[in-house]
């Protein structure tokens, strides 16, 4: 039961993850260059909601990270974030998503990705930038599930509260200096260029290793932005 207060015992948010996007052609008949999506407005600013609805009392969560993998032979991009359990709706989906996991039938929550189209080519859209993503029962791509994910700070499935969260979680990247953004960059092109191979989230970690007080959303940002304008 719900008491409305900030401090109270229960667990504040509920972890969720799994393919957002995927280069594939979709119901629609449109196919999402991934290498040509923007996730940074998404990732800094924008939330998950409910079926594409505004409004606050439609916002569910956030996402935190984001990460460019291969999929099914195709290019593909993973999300992950909190849903805030203290919404009524956002229990209930998180909750209607560990059943679905549980019920072993394969059959999943979607997400479904929402923004700008900034360039295309007929059926492909080649530069979009995406500024929130809609948790769903129907997404256009059949290949985005929502997957609860394991806590182990928690000692629970999915369930996180805000100290075990990070005070990074819900910050935007703020440069204490700029020479420390330009060595972060710099440390993060040479991994690039030294390791072509190298995924986000690994990068991400390097980043917090080398550089003291980064946290792993900051990191996420700086690697996305450097692995944008290298191989872009």
């Amino acid at each position: 039961m719900f008491k409305g207060s900030a401090d109270d015992s229960e667990p504040m948010v509920g972890r969720i993850g799994g393919i957002v996007s995927t280069q594939t052609t979709d119901q629609q008949g449109e196919q999402l260059v991934q290498d040509g999506v923007d996730w940074t407005y998404a990732l800094r600013k924008g939330w998950f909601n409910y079926e594409h609805k505004a409004g606050p009392e439609n916002v569910l969560g956030h996402p935190e990270n984001i990460e460019q993998i291969m999929f099914k032979g195709e290019p593909a991009t993973r999300i992950e974030g909190v849903l805030y359990l203290h919404k009524p709706k956002a229990k209930e989906i998180f909750e209607t998503a560990i059943a679905m996991q549980k019920s072993g039938t394969g059959r999943r929550l979607g997400f479904s990705v929402e923004g700008q189209v900034l360039a295309r080519e007929k059926t492909r859209i080649i530069k979009s930038k995406v500024l929130n993503v809609a948790i769903t029962a129907h997404p256009v791509n059949a290949l985005a599930r929502l997957d609860v994910l394991k806590s182990l700070a928690a000692g629970a499935v999915g369930y996180q509260t805000p100290a075990q969260m990070g005070s990074g979680s819900l910050s935007a990247l703020v440069p204490q200096s700029i020479a420390g953004i330009q060595a972060m960059s710099t440390y993060a092109g040479g991994k690039i260029r030294t390791q072509p191979k190298i995924s986000l989230a690994e990068l991400a970690k390097m980043l917090m290793g080398s550089f003291a007080g980064v946290t792993y959303p900051q990191a996420m940002k700086i690697a996305y932005k450097m692995a944008q304008s290298m191989r872009g």
